[in-house]
């Protein structure tokens, strides 16, 4: 994948097809990329497999909350246990996600090198 090339701020993000790729992606000049017929379980163990999750952050993997609304319904984010398997796979203790509110999220996402949208 081209954006493991150089690492801007943030590094990369990997979202769903719900997320606001492009408005994200032009705000401050990260790469739009599309992997459209995979998901982000997919794009996660192939990436693991070659990079390395920063060593000198405690949590170096970032989840979007739940919006107020689908906490008070009950909703779980069932995803998130199949990432974490596969991240404690290729490096045992980095499990642990920073979770980080819907709008700071889109801030953070902001300063990526590239935001990879799957679907």
């Amino acid at each position: 994948m081209r954006s493991t090339a150089s690492i801007r701020t943030w590094a990369k993000v990997l979202a769903d097809a719900n997320f606001p790729v492009s408005s994200v992606s032009r705000a401050l000049g990260a790469r739009e990329l599309r992997e459209d017929g995979h998901s982000i379980s997919d794009l996660l163990e192939a990436i693991l497999r070659f990079f390395p999750l920063d060593a000198y952050v405690d949590k170096p993997v970032a989840v979007m909350d739940p919006t107020p609304s689908d906490k008070a319904k009950g909703v779980k984010v069932t995803i998130w246990d199949d990432y974490r398997k596969i991240i404690e796979k290729h490096e045992a203790g980095k499990g642990n996600f920073d979770v980080v509110e819907r709008f700071a999220f889109y801030e953070r996402a902001k300063r990526a090198y590239a935001v990879v949208q799957t679907g």
